[in-house]
């Protein structure tokens, strides 16, 4: 069974790791265009007369493998971290209410204090905790709905069946938040 504070927790998570993943993200990039700008200038021919082991001996076509392999490697590394982000954004893009959006882009995509963000939204401290939560409640239900493609029941608002800490009903139901 699911436990509704468990998958709340794991998209607080998700929420809070976008900036260090968008950080990665950028700093890979920037690693792409310099690999880009050295194979310009690979490292010239070895013209001492000396023998050299087997394999690939032109020095030029060692540094374009090596890069081909480095890129490859950021390539793919940058693909991982844009699946993430793109989630991320879902998440956030799949909230029905602009506040809640809102609220969620200032806080963790461009990473303000929740002083800020509720100067930016204009409402106070204990109100923007409340959209908050509202906000993370429908963001579970959602996920709870693509993983069982149910919900509401009488025990708990997100899905029949759900047993958040030894088969009672969770903090949501009791708080009153059904949608019955």
């Amino acid at each position: 069974m699911m436990d509704c504070k468990r998958i709340r927790a794991e998209i607080k998570k998700q929420l809070n790791s976008y900036r260090d993943l968008r950080a990665e993200y950028l700093e890979l990039r920037d690693e792409l265009q310099q690999l880009e700008t050295t194979l310009g200038a690979p490292p010239g021919s070895n013209w001492d007369g000396m023998p050299r082991s087997p394999g690939v001996s032109n020095p030029v076509e060692r540094a374009a493998l090596k890069h081909m392999a480095l890129v490859e490697k950021c390539e793919a590394k940058q693909d991982k971290l844009a699946v993430a982000l793109e989630r991320i954004e879902s998440l956030i893009d799949g909230l029905e209410e602009p506040i809640e959006r809102r609220l969620a882009r200032l806080h963790y995509i461009d990473g303000l204090k929740w002083e800020g963000v509720c100067e930016k939204i204009n409402y106070s401290w204990s109100q923007t905790h409340r959209i908050h939560g509202r906000m993370l409640d429908r963001l579970v239900a959602a996920e709870l709905e693509k993983i069982r493609g149910q919900r509401d029941c009488r025990s708990c608002r997100y899905f029949v069946g759900c047993e958040c800490f030894d088969g009672a009903p969770c903090d949501l139901y009791r708080k009153g938040e059904t949608n019955a």
